[in-house]
């Protein structure tokens, strides 16, 4: 499937699970399409580990 422009400015989109696995990249590209992410995820460390990347990448958290 391919994505041709996908704009989520002014979305909000809540990811379970989304600090790993397929749920972390669900994050990633969601963000990176503009859409501000919340992540609900058991692990506070690796919800720790994806807001660094995220602020790497976007400058967004």
């Amino acid at each position: 499937m391919e994505i041709k422009e996908l704009n989520l400015k002014n979305k909000v989109a809540l990811i379970t699970g989304g600090a790993g696995g397929i749920g972390k990249s669900i994050v990633e590209n969601f963000a990176h399409y503009g859409a501000s992410v919340v992540v609900a995820d058991k692990s506070s460390e690796r919800c720790e580990e994806l807001q660094q990347i995220l602020k790497k990448c976007s400058g967004v958290i």
